[in-house]
């Protein structure tokens, strides 16, 4: 029984997309706006106002932070007697906070303003209102690489929306979205069903596959042309279009050419709208489906386009105003999808140096403001874009940057982040020196957990070293291994202890790859082979322990195997028995022969 590789999610396809709510640069100017149709300016400075908590005093003419004047407003909304306004009033501040933070990379502070304007506007008991919200956090947790919670969010805006008689707006945004969430995820045949209601198909369409969603969505483009039609649907129609496209081909079943003409519709659609309302991440989205189809010239111009469109930071622009990369953006959540995306193009083209350049200009904003959450953008994206040309590539060089974004939050998540890079690496088997690297990194978790406690599980630490004793043997540190599988079945037998089933089978896995090992190792020592076989007949025990049968096909290669050792032992004189003739003659003579016998 050879050493298994270590269990690992499946890096299905998935992809991710930028969030562009339409808003206006939140500014001391915008938020005072806001006030003012509110009712609830003032003139002069120093003004203070009576609310529930206290007072409120207007900030300093000369203030410009948005968090703070936000905050103003917040006051001032709480103020408002009339319970039905006062809600409104601060769904709308604490919506225009969650932008602010998310635009900052703040991701649990957006979460929680915009988790309170959705409480706000429950209040308000407009069911469309909250829909709305949920559809606006359903971005943002897209455009913060969080798939499966952009998921949530958008059925939750479906579920409120068909409460109310949703708006065919607020549905095929919220569908559209969805399908892009479930893409990201590797639901293709899923996303696809979204994707052909967005477009207006009825829900029994979307059990089509992929392919025949393809063929279904050229035919309507044909028949509806591929034209805008500012209904205020267009970019869910372009985002929907460019999704069954990346779907149809990730299938395996479509022929490039309907997808191609698919994306090409998009643009088209896409392409009719006034420039204001191009959002980047369509742009994204098409460029990403270019990529797909191989027209790397095409990819690289949308996704120049999204950068071209991203707001910028007035004081970083004045320093350069030329430079349209992360280094002058005002949004970083949102130009992290740019550089990400541009760099994986760059990869796919050879161009590596020019590839990891987009990099390095957004760890030049994030490494010192937010390490933890730039950390969370590298790791989402590597593992979500690992299929695409060169995907493998580009996401090790990801993960490779995330160690130092790490080191504030202690050894723990350190431990996890080699362990979770290291898995990936060995994942990829064909590759000797990707292996080399994986036993490294999985050697520094390893190193951490000896050192001290870090709270790790019985499981989780011998999950640990049959996945480094797994790259061990691999590379031939078959030594090596044998002491990594050793660790392993201490800790799964403190894990199984506890009567479970499924830890009681990794140990029955542990003790035969262990006896394997050994037995790489025994050579002609007798006794080195007898604790081999030891080794795997306890695995034997372990699987009886577990319940499992002789019909389990990890049993029976369990069976397999310790045939194979005793076979082997047998015709090596390893068992105290003397092989007969035939193998003899087959495997040469391995008992003392008695030379008065042979005369």
């Amino acid at each position: 029984m050879t050493a298994p590789g270590p269990v690992t999610p499946e890096l299905t396809f998935k992809t991710t997309f930028l969030d562009s709510d339409g808003e206006p640069e939140l500014t001391r100017a915008t938020v005072l706006a806001r006030a003012q149709v509110a009712g609830k300016s003032r003139v002069g400075a120093g003004l203070r106002r009576e609310v529930p908590g206290g007072e409120v005093e207007e900030p300093d003419d000369n203030e410009e932070d948005p968090v703070k004047l936000l905050e103003w407003a917040l006051g001032l909304a709480a103020a408002e007697k009339d319970p039905l306004r006062r809600a409104q009033l601060l769904s709308e501040s604490y919506g225009a906070l969650g932008h602010i933070h998310s635009t900052r990379g703040h991701y649990y502070e957006m979460l929680h303003a915009m988790s309170l304007a959705l409480r706000s506007s429950a209040d308000t008991g407009d069911n469309e209102a909250v829909s709305s919200i949920q559809i606006a956090l359903g971005h943002l947790e897209l455009k913060h690489h969080r798939y499966y919670a952009a998921g949530t969010r958008f059925e939750d805006a479906l579920k409120t929306g068909s409460a109310s008689g949703g708006a065919n707006t607020t549905r095929t945004t919220a569908l559209a979205g969805l399908g892009w969430a479930q893409l990201a995820q590797g639901g293709g045949e899923v996303a696809v069903g979204r994707f052909l209601e967005a477009l207006g198909f009825a829900p029994a369409s979307s059990r089509l596959s992929a392919t025949a969603a393809g063929t279904l969505a050229v035919a309507a483009s044909a028949r509806d042309g591929c034209r805008a039609r500012h209904d205020g649907l267009d970019g869910s129609r372009a985002l929907a279009l460019a999704g069954i496209s990346l779907a149809s081909t990730r299938s395996g079943g479509a022929t490039s050419g309907p997808a191609s003409k698919l994306v090409e519709c998009a643009a088209l659609l896409f392409q009719g709208l006034p420039t204001e309302l191009q959002e980047t991440h369509i742009w994204a989205a098409l460029g990403l489906a270019r990529l797909n189809l191989g027209d790397n010239a095409a990819a690289k111009r949308y996704h120049q386009r999204a950068a071209a469109r991203e707001h910028r930071d007035p004081v970083l622009v004045a320093a350069s105003p030329k430079d349209l990369t992360c280094a002058t953006a005002a949004d970083l959540p949102s130009c992290s999808h740019n550089a990400l995306h541009l760099g994986l193009l760059d990869f796919s083209t050879g161009d590596v140096s020019l590839g990891a350049s987009h990099v390095e200009r957004l760890l030049s904003r994030t490494s010192a403001a937010i390490p933890v959450e730039a950390a969370e953008w590298l790791t989402r994206f590597a593992r979500t874009h690992v299929w695409a040309p060169a995907g493998r590539d580009f996401a090790a060089f990801l993960l490779g940057q995330v160690e130092p974004l790490l080191r504030s939050e202690g050894e723990t998540r350190l431990a996890k982040h080699f362990l979770e890079y290291g898995r990936f690496l060995l994942a990829h088997r064909d590759r000797p020196a990707w292996v080399k690297r994986a036993v490294m990194q999985l050697g520094h978790a390893r190193d951490i957990i000896e050192k001290k406690d870090i709270g790790w599980a019985d499981a989780e630490v011998a999950a640990l070293y049959s996945t480094m004793a797994a790259a061990q043997h691999q590379v031939g540190e078959i030594k090596e291994a044998v002491i990594s599988f050793e660790s392993a079945i201490k800790y799964d037998q403190r894990s199984a202890a506890a009567g479970n089933k499924q830890n009681l089978q990794r140990l029955l896995l542990s003790h035969a790859n262990l006896g394997a090992a050994r037995v790489q190792l025994a050579g002609t020592d007798p006794r080195r082979w007898r604790v081999a076989l030891d080794d795997l007949r306890k695995g034997r025990r372990a699987a009886s322990e577990a319940g499992l049968t002789y019909l389990d096909p990890t049993v029976k290669e369990l069976e397999a195997s310790i045939r194979n050792a005793e076979r082997l032992a047998h015709h090596r004189g390893m068992l105290g028995t003397c092989p007969g003739p035939l193998d003899a003659l087959l495997y040469g003579l391995s008992c003392p022969v008695d030379s008065e016998a042979a005369r």
